[in-house]
């Protein structure tokens, strides 16, 4: 997921990820975060420990269970390296 999609203190109406929420992942599942890892000289999130529940994936017979966020991701293992330039208008 992106930076922005999680906060630790979250502010209200923050229908993204955070300790202890639950957000659907896009054509995949609802996930729910239980730790946070941080690097101990920086204090910068480096990793995120979360929990899924199998019954919930996309278009499955659980699907219509309710969350407030749906998050874009890419899978570690299958992503792929990509060079991306961002333009200016001209």
């Amino acid at each position: 997921i992106e930076q922005d999609d999680f906060r630790e203190d979250p502010p209200k109406k923050f229908f993204r990820l955070s300790p202890g929420q639950e957000v659907r992942l896009r054509y995949a599942y609802i996930i729910r975060c239980v730790g946070v890892e941080k690097d101990p000289e920086t204090g910068k999130v480096t990793a995120l420990r979360c929990t899924f529940d199998p019954e919930t994936k996309s278009g499955g017979s659980q699907s219509s269970r309710k969350v407030k966020g749906t998050l874009h991701w890419v899978s570690a293992q299958h992503a792929l390296p990509a060079e991306v330039r961002l333009y200016e208008a001209l």
